[in-house]
């Protein structure tokens, strides 16, 4: 999906997200309690992304897979969260 109009019923309606690692996103994440398997973007600013990743993974709420390790074996490793 391109856009969601009701980002709350899709929280609600989910089990796990799979996102970028952006800083709102992933707060989010951590204020409806959804584990997530988060996927940084490459060429963020600053490389901003993926330190945002790794602070949200570290407080034990997801796994962060880089996006040139992405297989299908990763996928099926959010299944753990």
């Amino acid at each position: 999906m391109a856009f969601l109009d009701d980002i709350g019923l899709a929280y609600r309606a989910a089990d796990v997200g799979i996102v970028r690692a952006g800083g709102a996103t992933l707060a989010e994440l951590l204020a409806v309690n959804l584990p997530a398997f988060v996927i940084p973007l490459p060429n963020s600013v600053g490389d901003h992304q993926r330190l945002n990743a790794h602070a949200f993974a570290n407080t034990g709420a997801g796994e962060v897979v880089e996006q040139s390790q992405l297989t299908p074996r990763a996928f099926e490793r959010v299944l753990d969260l």
